[in-house]
C-alpha cells in the first residue's frame, strides 16, 4: 500500500495492528482503516460529514482525502480510509448526565446536517417513511400469528408464551401506528423532507467516545435523509433499556431542545417509536418463518426489556 504517496506520510512513522495502519501526520494520530462499505456509501458519509464541518460542527470523527482528493484507496479487496484516531473511551449511554450531554450533540449535529443538498452523481442513504412500512408490517405479520394462535390445536413453548403475551403486543402497536398514521404525522415528513433533515440512523452504545473532553461521534456509514425523530427515539429507548428508568425520555428531550425545538407533534411521534415493542414482534415474525422454538428466551429477554419502553402515558 502506497501510503506516503497517497497521504504524503512518513511510511517509518507507520504500523499495522490487525489490517489497521496507524501513522503520525502532524503531531496527530490517524487510522487507516479497512471498511467493508460500498464505493457510494464512503463518498455519501465523507459528503454530510465535509457539509456538517463546513457548519461549524466537527464532533465527528472525519474522512480525510488522499493528495489526489480521492476518498478512500483500495489494497487488493480491500478498501482503506484515513480518519483522525478518536483517543479515549467510550461514552457510556448508561446514565441520564452522559444521554443529557448526547442528546445536545445530537441536535447540534441535526441543526449542522439540515440542509444537505446532496452533490451531483453523489447516492444519500433516504430513509423517510421508512419506520412506519417497516412498523405497519411487523404489525400485520403479528396480527396474523394471533389468528393463527386462536384455531392452533397443540402449542409448543414459543407459542403458549406469545399467547401469553400477544394481545398487549398488538395493542401497543396499535397505539403507536396510530400516531404514525395521522396527519401531524405526515405534516411533520413533509416538513422533514423540506428541509431536507440528516440523521445518524444508528444510535447505538457505541455511538461515540470521549476524547479530550468532547463528544465525538464515531458512527459514520449510515448518515442519511430521514426524520430527527428517528434518531432521538433510538436514544430514548437506548437509555431507557440500559437505565430502567422512563424519566429518560425528559431527560433527552430537555436537553435536545436546549439546542434544537422541539414540537408537540414531534414528541408524540418520539413517544410512539420509542413504545412500538419491535424487537418482540420482529422475533414472532422470524418464528413465523422457520419455526425454531429456540428464539423462546430472546423472545422472553425482549418482552421484558420492552415492558420498560412503553412511554405513551409518560408526561
Amino acid at each position: 500500500m502506497e501510503l506516503k504517496k497517497q497521504y504524503n506520510t512518513d511510511t517509518n512513522n507507520i504500523s499495522e495492528t490487525d489490517k489497521e495502519y496507524i501513522s503520525k501526520l502532524s503531531h496527530k494520530n490517524f487510522n487507516f482503516i479497512p471498511v467493508k462499505y460500498k464505493e457510494w456509501e464512503i463518498t455519501a458519509a465523507f459528503s454530510i460529514i465535509d457539509y456538517i464541518y463546513g457548519n461549524g460542527f466537527n464532533n465527528i470523527q472525519p474522512i480525510i482525502k488522499t493528495n489526489e482528493g480521492r476518498i478512500f484507496i483500495t489494497d487488493g479487496d480491500s478498501r482503506y480510509i484515513l480518519t483522525e484516531e478518536v483517543e479515549g473511551d467510550k461514552l457510556q449511554l448508561n446514565c441520564s448526565e452522559n444521554l443529557a450531554c448526547c442528546a445536545e450533540i445530537l441536535a447540534e449535529f441535526h441543526n449542522a446536517a439540515e440542509g444537505f443538498v446532496q452533490p451531483p452523481g453523489v447516492k444519500i442513504k433516504t430513509n423517510w417513511g421508512k419506520s412506519i412500512d417497516k412498523y405497519r408490517n411487523l404489525f400485520n405479520e403479528t396480527r396474523k400469528f394471533k389468528t393463527y394462535l386462536d384455531n392452533a390445536g397443540t402449542l409448543n413453548d414459543f407459542e403458549k408464551y406469545s399467547r401469553e403475551q400477544i394481545d398487549e403486543i398488538l395493542r401497543r402497536g396499535k397505539e403507536s401506528l396510530k400516531i404514525m398514521k395521522s396527519i401531524n404525522y405526515l405534516k411533520r415528513l413533509e416538513e422533514s423532507m423540506r428541509k431536507k433533515e440528516i440523521c445518524i440512523n444508528d444510535i447505538s452504545v457505541n455511538l461515540a467516545k470521549i476524547s479530550k473532553g468532547k463528544i465525538v461521534i464515531t458512527k459514520l456509514f449510515n448518515l442519511g435523509y430521514n426524520m430527527v425523530e428517528d434518531d432521538i427515539a433510538d436514544l430514548v429507548k437506548l437509555g431507557i433499556e440500559e437505565t430502567g428508568d422512563k424519566d429518560i425520555y425528559n431527560y433527552v428531550l430537555d436537553s435536545y431542545s436546549k439546542i434544537r425545538h422541539i414540537e408537540r407533534v414531534s414528541k408524540e411521534i418520539i413517544k410512539a417509536y420509542v413504545s412500538f415493542p419491535c424487537s418482540s414482534m420482529k422475533t414472532i415474525v422470524k418464528y413465523t418463518k422457520d419455526k425454531d422454538i429456540n428464539k423462546l428466551q430472546k423472545f422472553m429477554k425482549y418482552i421484558e426489556r420492552e415492558s420498560m419502553t412503553d412511554i405513551m402515558e409518560v408526561k
